[in-house]
């Protein structure tokens, strides 16, 4: 009997919906996988290529940057779209090079004057003097070896209540004073009482208080020591000094690191193709963490020079190795001049495994105040400037130092925890501190 075309249908076996759509997924998740492999390995390919390469080179990010600005002009105008990147030109600093590439843009210089708006030379006009700020009291400033007195611009910045000074060292910056290969002791603190008696001429009845990074500290400290200590020779600056702060300085330390410098020193870039580079160089390196810092300070660090195929190129233009004949003498004695100094001082470090045994007990004892910055690095007052100047701030505060002398009184006494001889110059508002009374 034949069958109805009904019930073959019927025998016919079911198709199930549900096996087709796995089957489906599954070629599906193969050739995902697939594609996920083969894309790992461009990637694999693509990160062993970049390891060879030069990690400050951009120039192979250039054809992807047209891409998306070919991307953009595809957009419909709702709003104004950016020019290419290449016709963009902002305006840069005597020095810098222009770029096509927008990464450069993060390592532009910044131009300094808008921390210092005031510059001029002393010396024959041959040492740079950097000020900012318009009443006292004067915060002079010495910056660390390889460094410039633009250095403490960051902080200059940030700045609301006192007049920062710096200078540069010969052999730093802007600084043309001969020999400039002339670093020892001895010469950096007769060029810092320079400064001093130009600064007291400048301002006569205000207030002085030095303030010096690294090797700046330590020329700071003896400097002050020796104003001290030789009264009638420096009368004037004797009643001006009212106070003295290191930054990131301790003897040990340093004499235990000097070994390992000339390493450092010789690891360097000799060169750089642009200013943006050692911008760059001194960022990603660590050794400024802050890059607007960096953008401000670093330039004047650096002079155009020639390589051996004749192409423009910068240098440092200080030659840190020329210095070493110098490098114990700067840091030999700086413990025990600068617990000799009888005023106000403060101690700056980036981190309390920095101390020596006779400043861990100076400090105990009350003979200086100390403050620990945290998250910062040896340039605390580049990394952050806030921070610095909020201990500088408070340093000012809690001895009472004012802008000019006639608003202040010497007396010997204690005021808190200092050591009973220390001179304490307080004002004559707090004449109640008098211990003579």
């Amino acid at each position: 009997m034949k069958k109805s075309a009904f019930s073959q249908q019927k025998e016919a076996p079911e198709k199930n919906e549900f096996a087709e759509k796995d089957e489906n997924e599954e070629e599906e998740n193969e050739d995902e996988e697939k594609n996920d492999d083969k894309i790992i390995e461009e990637k694999k390919d693509d990160k062993e290529k970049k390891i060879h390469e030069d990690p400050f080179d951009y120039s192979d990010d250039e054809d992807e940057i047209e891409d998306k600005i070919a991307d953009l002009n595809t957009i419909p105008n709702f709003f104004e779209i950016p020019k290419p990147v290449n016709q963009f030109k902002p305006p840069l600093p005597p020095g810098a090079t222009s770029s096509d590439n927008p990464l450069l843009k993060k390592y532009a210089p910044l131009d300094w004057k808008t921390a210092f708006p005031t510059t001029y030379n002393i010396c024959n006009d041959t040492l740079p003097i950097y000020i900012s700020g318009e009443q006292g009291p004067n915060l002079v400033c010495l910056h660390g070896a390889g460094h410039s007195g633009l250095s403490f611009a960051p902080l200059a910045l940030v700045n609301k209540n006192y007049r920062i000074i710096s200078f540069d060292f010969r052999g730093h910056g802007y600084n043309t004073q001969t020999p400039s290969n002339d670093l020892s002791e001895k010469t950096l603190i007769n060029d810092t009482i320079e400064v001093l008696n130009h600064v007291h001429e400048k301002y006569p009845d205000e207030n002085l208080i030095l303030i010096g990074h690294s090797m700046g500290g330590s020329i700071a400290t003896k400097t002050c020591c020796q104003i001290l200590k030789e009264e009638e020779k420096y009368k004037e600056l004797y009643k001006k000094m009212q106070g003295l702060m290191v930054i990131d300085v301790v003897e040990g330390t340093a004499m235990d690191a000097l070994p390992f410098m000339e390493n450092i020193v010789n690891n360097r870039p000799e060169r750089f193709n642009s200013i943006q580079k050692g911008i760059e160089y001194m960022y990603k390196s660590g050794t400024i963490k802050n890059i607007d810092s960096a953008r401000i300070s670093v330039p004047p660090l650096l002079r155009e020079d020639v390589n051996k195929s004749g192409t423009k190129t910068y240098v440092f233009k200080t030659n840190l190795m020329e210095s070493k004949p110098f490098w114990n003498e700067w840091f030999i004695g700086l413990t025990k001049a600068f617990l000799s100094c009888n005023i106000p001082k403060t101690l700056m470090l980036a981190g309390i495994e920095r101390m020596d045994k006779d400043l861990t007990i100076a400090q105990m004892q009350g003979k200086y105040k100390l403050s620990i910055l945290r998250n910062v690095g040896h340039i605390m007052h580049e990394d952050k400037p806030e921070e610095v100047m909020k201990v500088i701030k408070d340093f000012i505060t809690t001895f009472r130092i004012t802008a000019k002398e006639t608003e202040m009184k010497p007396i010997i006494g204690k005021l808190g925890n200092q050591d009973p001889n220390q001179k304490v110059v307080v004002p004559l508002k707090y004449d109640k501190w008098n211990a003579n009374k």
